[in-house]
C-alpha cells in the first residue's frame, strides 16, 4: 500500500477469555476461562497506519 499504511489479514489464531461474575444465585462468586486455537474459522483483515 501507501507510505505508512500496511494491510493486515489473519486466518485462524489462539485465543485466551476470561469472565468474572459478582455472585450468583447461591451468593458465590463464579468465574470462567478458557484457552482456545482455531484452524480457519477466523478470518480478520485490516489496515493499520504507522507514526
Amino acid at each position: 500500500m501507501k507510505k505508512g499504511f500496511g494491510l493486515n489479514f489473519s486466518i485462524g489464531g489462539l485465543g485466551y477469555e476470561t469472565l468474572s461474575y459478582d455472585l450468583d444465585d447461591e451468593g458465590y462468586d463464579s468465574d470462567y476461562s478458557k484457552f482456545f486455537v482455531n484452524f480457519g474459522k477466523i478470518v480478520n483483515i485490516g489496515i493499520s497506519k504507522n507514526f
